[in-house]
């Protein structure tokens, strides 16, 4: 079975993934932010798995998985609120569906996208 370390694994892989492709600018900017959505969800994913012991929910949706998550721990306010439109990126990995967004959205997506995994890397050493 995939436990929490499979996750969080697979959260550091997409993190510098996403760290990579935000560097080059040759990068479609929707793939990059598909990157970092995807580093949220898996970081919120490991710590279902952590906490439950089970394979997380099938799922994009990273407003259920903060509300699973926080079924076990507070995740901290300045997090949830920067993460919860992140579920918007799943979809603009599709040509037509995408918008152009700006550096500074992509730095400002990366670097919460940071701090939530290291905020988990943290409950999970904390507990």
């Amino acid at each position: 079975m995939i436990g929490h370390e499979d996750w969080l694994d697979r959260t550091e892989s997409k993190l510098k993934l996403a760290k990579k492709s935000k560097e080059d600018r040759s990068i479609h900017f929707s793939d990059t932010m598909y990157c970092i959505q995807q580093v949220v969800e898996f970081s919120l994913k490991s710590l279902i798995a952590y906490f439950t012991g089970t394979l997380p929910q099938k799922t994009h949706d990273i407003s259920n998985l903060c509300h699973t998550v926080e079924q076990y721990v507070q995740i901290p306010q300045d997090i949830l609120i920067a993460i919860l439109p992140m579920t918007d990126y799943v979809s603009h990995r599709y040509p037509h569906e995408f918008e152009i967004g700006t550096d500074e959205d992509c730095d400002a997506s990366f670097e919460i996208a940071e701090k939530l995994f290291a905020w988990i890397k943290s409950e999970v050493v904390n507990h």
